[in-house]
């Protein structure tokens, strides 16, 4: 027995050591193995690959995004340098990335090696809330965007984020803005200021903020656009036309020509501000023609607007320019063909008492942006 035991024992050694042999062969290094351990335990988010630069930056989008704060992520076999690689992806993420460059104050890091994989603990520290970066509204075309800001407007929220990487094309801001809030009917009240940033800055293919400021708040608003509304029904109570477009323009001019002063002053302090957005109350508004009976040119403009639309002809309040000043007069289609509405025509100084034009008889008489208007 002892014999055949000793035996058995040399066999054993052997075969390990044959074992041995062939591994390091085959590797030709020696590696460490711990006894009892079938397989190390990996994580599930090391399963899924974070192996390369570009899925490790996919994975962090993924937290800024849903605004995580701080997640363990497990790299296993990675590619690359991971600390330098993760210098390289902080500063891409919180100065190139633009939900980054607008949402990220700070990404923190730190790696933990573990045999043959990692563990990488990131904490993001946010400029923004959840909510705020779950809110941009990504626009493809100009006229989402325009219908985005409209709804800005007449929802009275002061701050909106809007996601432009797919929009190709789009016109000068400040104008898309000037457009949208003539759009707005007797909600284009109370702008205090408006301002536009870019993330990253200047960057109009990354993320847009438009903040609106108003003089008061959406509830006093309302109330004044309450009370301006039944001044309009008023108005359009007293026309008994036939309905046609012709019949609608002229009841409308009567009607302002007759019953608003024209605020030649007020019109000429909005002339000399240069293209910054003065305070749109009072004689600025239809407001101020409906409830106070005087307005300036673009409050004239705006009061024709509703009163058109009330009596269903849809019109376009176009800004341009007169003689070099901001003017703003309407556009009406009938079928394929555009007219053009002067409201102030004959009262504003420019020596033409035509008020309806034809699109040649417009082009002469004023400059616009006829790309932004068709």
């Amino acid at each position: 027995m002892k014999k055949t035991a000793v035996a058995l024992i040399s066999v054993f050694v052997l075969l390990i050591a044959l074992v041995c042999v062939f591994v390091i062969g085959k590797n030709d290094s020696f590696y460490y193995s711990q006894e009892h351990v079938e397989e190390t335990f990996m994580p599930e988010t090391a399963r899924k690959g974070i192996s390369t630069y570009d899925s490790l930056v996919s994975a962090i989008k993924d937290m800024i995004i849903s605004a995580s704060a701080s997640e363990r992520l497990t790299l296993s076999d990675y590619e690359g340098d991971l600390i330098e690689d993760m210098k390289k992806a902080t500063e891409y993420l919180t100065q190139t990335y633009p939900v980054g460059n607008y949402a990220v104050a700070s990404i923190v890091y730190n790696p933990t090696f573990i045999a043959s994989y990692c563990e990488l603990q990131v904490v993001i520290n946010y400029n923004h809330s959840y909510e705020e970066i779950n809110s941009i509204a990504k626009v493809v075309t100009e006229e989402e965007l325009e219908e985005r800001i409209i709804s800005q407007i007449r929802s009275f929220r002061t701050k909106r984020v809007f996601d432009l990487s797919d929009l190709n094309e789009y016109h000068d801001i400040r104008e898309v803005f000037e457009k949208c809030w003539a759009q707005s009917d007797l909600y284009a009240y109370g702008l205090s200021d408006v301002s536009f940033n870019y993330y990253p800055q200047n960057d109009r293919k990354g993320l847009l903020e438009i903040e609106i400021n108003r003089t008061g708040s959406g509830v006093e608003i309302l109330e004044l656009i309450e009370m301006t509304e039944k001044n309009v029904q008023t108005v359009i109570s007293e026309y008994n036309g036939g309905g046609g477009y012709l019949d609608i323009v002229h009841f409308t001019k009567d009607h302002l020509d007759d019953n608003v002063t024209y605020d030649r002053a007020a019109t000429g302090i909005m002339n000399d501000a240069e293209g910054s957005f003065i305070k749109r109350v009072g004689e600025y508004t239809a407001e101020g023609a409906f409830n106070d009976g005087n307005a300036a040119q673009i409050g004239m403009t705006l009061a024709a607007s509703t009163v058109m639309k009330r009596l269903d002809l849809k019109n376009t309040v176009v800004y341009g320019a007169l003689n070099g000043d901001p003017y703003y007069f309407i556009m009406l289609k009938n079928g394929e063909d555009r007219f053009f509405f002067d409201v102030t025509a004959g009262i504003s100084g420019d020596g033409s008492a035509k008020y309806i034009l034809n699109e040649k008889e417009a082009e002469k008489r004023f400059t616009w942006n006829k790309e932004l208007y068709k």
